[in-house]
């Protein structure tokens, strides 16, 4: 720009010159001069030409500048805004952060207090289960114990009460156990218990297996049955031995049975608790008041026959309603469950696990197996007291159901 004045300047000076030398007349040098100043002039004139382009390249430039500086204003300004707006945005993050880590130590303190509510829940439950379990341990061994003794004990109680009963004076048998046989009797063959009964020895053997035995009572007694008419027709009294077979068993065994009678080669067999060993004897007792069966007066022996029937229908019923009984308890406590809640199963297990099982007193079930009258009494206070035990209705819906 400078530049641009300069040769203006210039110019108007060797102008003002030119004209003043023409109105006064020039001398030769005095053109020199003037030439001179032209050239000058000349070379100013292509320096202002140049220095025009660059002018005109700084302005172009300038203005390209000028462009880009407000694009770049404006973008600052949108930068500016989104910068605004980015920190209000982060300020809401913030905020969220701190509501968020605010919660998180909450949600953390109620989990801790879940966890350790949870690992005392599960210290008390284990422990719990611990004694369930101990409990059920100590209950099966007593149980195990039990049976056990029942089984070591089976054939000695067994055979002393059937010799208690061979001495009562009413049924007064001769009477054997398998240290003491008649003669004959000897090898494999060795009945626990025989009663001399008119020409013929009747047996009564204590059968009962043992509780670690894989094989059901039923079974069990299935089998003996062939082994035992096995070694009677191997033996050499089978003609003096009565064809009928009494295996005692335990009480509480009788009621598991679906079948207390079997035949094989001849021989019955029948399952009878030891409380039907006295019935069954007092029958034959009443037999071998006649020493020849031809004697016996016809109604006798229909009075006989009859009492052999209603003991055989007693013991036979008896075991059939013990089985329906248990099947039909069975099915009423299956339909209750079906309506009960798991947790309430759970519950109703865990206290059956705690109740103790009584068991009979022996005196009891002596005072009541040795006296008629005791048995009807006990009968009476269930159904006469003021409070019975069982009830009229009771009672009739039981005759309906047998009839």
């Amino acid at each position: 720009m400078e530049g641009v004045l300069i040769g203006l300047v210039g110019g108007i000076i060797i102008g003002g010159v030119f004209v003043w030398g023409r109105k006064k007349g020039v001398s030769g040098e005095e053109n020199q001069a003037i030439g001179a100043l032209k050239e000058q002039v000349h070379q100013k004139d292509i320096e202002i030409e140049r220095i025009q382009k660059e002018l005109d390249v700084v302005k172009s430039k300038r203005d390209k500048f000028e462009g880009e500086n407000k694009q770049l204003f404006t973008e600052n300004n949108n930068q500016k805004t989104d910068l605004r707006i980015l920190r209000e945005e982060n300020k809401k993050q913030n905020e969220l952060i701190v509501e968020f880590k605010g919660e998180k130590s909450r949600k953390e303190k109620e989990f801790g207090q879940l966890v350790d509510k949870l690992t005392r829940a599960e210290e008390k439950f284990t422990k719990e289960q611990g004694r369930v379990e101990e409990e059920e341990r100590e209950r099966k061994d007593k149980e195990k114990k039990e049976w056990d003794r029942v089984w070591n004990e089976h054939e000695i109680e067994s055979i002393s009460r059937m010799k208690g009963v061979c001495r009562k004076p009413e049924i007064d048998f001769i009477f054997y156990d398998n240290e003491n046989l008649p003669d004959g009797f000897s090898g494999r063959f060795k009945p626990d218990f025989l009663v001399k009964f008119l020409e013929h020895y009747v047996i009564f053997d204590a059968k009962f297996n043992k509780p670690e035995s894989n094989t059901s009572l039923q079974e069990y007694l299935k089998k003996t049955a062939k082994g035992t008419a096995k070694k009677i027709k191997e033996s050499g009294v089978s003609d003096e031995i009565y064809k009928t077979v009494f295996f005692v068993v335990p009480s509480v065994a009788v009621g598991t049975l679906q079948q207390v009678s079997f035949f094989e080669d001849g021989i019955s067999f029948h399952a009878i608790s030891i409380e039907a060993v006295e019935p069954i004897l007092s029958a034959f007792k009443k037999v071998t008041y006649y020493k020849n069966i031809e004697a016996i007066d016809p109604q006798e022996r229909e009075n006989i026959i009859s009492v052999f029937a209603a003991y055989d229908q007693q013991i036979t019923l008896q075991n059939a309603f013990n089985i329906l009984g248990a099947g039909r308890g069975e099915m009423v406590l299956e339909e209750a469950k079906k309506n009960l809640s798991s947790e309430m199963k759970e519950k109703i297990e865990t206290k059956k696990g705690q109740i103790r099982i009584d068991n009979f007193k022996p005196i009891d079930l002596k005072r009541l197996v040795g006296s008629v009258d005791e048995r009807k009494d006990g009968i009476k206070k269930m159904v006469i007291s003021k409070s019975p035990l069982i009830k009229d209705t009771d009672i009739k819906e039981a005759q309906e159901s047998l009839l």
